[in-house]
């Protein structure tokens, strides 16, 4: 028996199956590259996916704040406000409406199995007769343009594998299938004659100097992400493009970073509901594809509803009279009688914060794991108008020798 036999036997069984798989993986691929059909053109999603602006009042709404690719940190979340099953992923929260601010992506490594595991709850809610609604945040929109610093190399590997394994999903069973995330997958992600996504993997090819290698390596492990990803790829039109980037729920505003007077037509009630849906509008077109050339001021600039911290600046937890002014002009404008606005986008010091009465809410407290990994903590708000912070309990420490008889008992 040779060497390599001996070792792949000795090899324990959980390390055999990704084993196994990567090799058919890579046998089936080779196959699949002497076909000759040419790469998918960009699509775009149908004009009339626009996302939801306005929904009634719930009886219990929950909020909750930026998550940065952390699927872990999503599911305390979603078990802290009551919606989650303790250790399963079924939705247990009713008719309860759950809202997430945006910004599932860049700085952690689980993004695709975050994606998948809203995907799954916001199914299992609305056959429930609840509901998961996840706004557009800044981190979206900077993928969707190409703009991928914040992603980690983790993450990067992670769209390779989910591509290479995924074209052949139709072959692996179902547990294996969800295991890479394959619901996600519609298609190759591969690049057309000429496609400017995958130019600079090209033009790295001939690079000699140390940082044009570290550059070119990295656009090379990034470019099944970036596929997916930008304006027109499958994930951002699949799945971003049809979430709202500003959502009234009852009396409540939710918004990533904050919305102001300015972002607002205030002749009457339906311009301001105007507006709102052409913000939302604007930006699904450009994350869907079907309007790339031109990038939403709502989406790319500092005053922009994705990316302001007038209500949440954490140096300014107060707000100053100004400010203050400002927000209830805002909610004043607002058709339906909002009285509050929740916003994530800015990390506040430890805890979900509130200012004026009540009037604005900050949730975004970096529960990322690889953030701050602080314990999750969501707001809850009932609709006679009762506002809670909704705690995860700290882990109980256990002492070394605990540690040692739980590990041999």
């Amino acid at each position: 028996m040779s060497r390599r036999d001996q070792a792949w036997r000795m090899m324990p069984g959980q390390q055999r199956l990704p084993s196994m798989l990567l090799i058919i993986t890579s046998v089936l691929a080779t196959v699949s590259a002497f076909r000759s059909d040419p790469p998918p053109a960009l699509r775009s999603a149908p004009s009339d996916s626009v996302p939801i602006t306005v929904i009634p009042q719930p009886n219990r709404l929950v909020a909750i704040g930026d998550l940065h690719g952390d699927v872990d940190a999503a599911r305390r979340a979603l078990r802290v406000a009551g919606v989650l099953h303790p250790r399963r992923d079924e939705w247990v929260g009713g008719k309860s409406v759950v809202v997430q601010v945006g910004d599932l992506l860049d700085r952690g490594d689980t993004e695709l199995e975050l994606l998948c595991l809203m995907q799954k709850v916001q199914r299992k809610a609305a056959a429930a007769g609840g509901g998961l609604h996840v706004l557009v945040g800044n981190h979206e929109t900077l993928n969707a343009d190409g703009r991928d610093r914040y992603g980690t190399e983790n993450a990067m590997r992670a769209y390779t594998r989910w591509n290479n394994i995924c074209r052949f999903k139709q072959l692996l069973p179902p547990p294996l299938a969800e295991h890479f995330s394959c619901q996600l997958w519609t298609e190759p992600l591969q690049c057309a004659a000429g496609d400017a996504h995958c130019s600079a993997v090209e033009r790295g090819k001939g690079r000699k100097s140390r940082d044009q290698l570290e550059a070119a390596s990295r656009d090379q492990l990034a470019r099944d992400r970036r596929l997916a990803l930008r304006a027109g790829g499958p994930i951002a039109r699949e799945i971003f493009a049809k979430q709202p980037t500003v959502l009234i729920a009852g009396d409540t505003l939710l918004v990533h970073a904050g919305l102001v007077k300015k972002h607002l037509q205030r002749s009457s009630t339906a311009a301001c509901l105007n507006s709102l849906s052409e913000i939302n509008e604007k930006v699904s077109d450009f994350l869907a594809g079907r309007d790339k050339e031109t990038l939403p001021d709502h989406a790319f600039t500092s005053e922009g509803v994705l990316w302001n911290r007038i209500f949440s600046n954490p140096r300014d937890p107060d707000l100053d009279w100004r400010k203050r002014r400002l927000l209830a002009q805002t909610l004043n404008a607002l058709p339906g009688g909002v009285k509050r606005m929740v916003v994530g986008h800015s990390i506040q010091p430890g805890r979900i914060t509130s200012a004026c009465d009540g009037k604005v809410w900050r949730i975004d407290i970096g529960m990322s794991n690889w953030i701050h990994n602080r314990p999750a903590q969501v707001l809850e708000i009932l609709k006679g108008g009762k506002v809670t912070v909704l705690t995860e309990e700290p882990p109980l420490r256990q002492s070394l020798w605990d540690k040692i008889r739980l590990r041999f008992r």
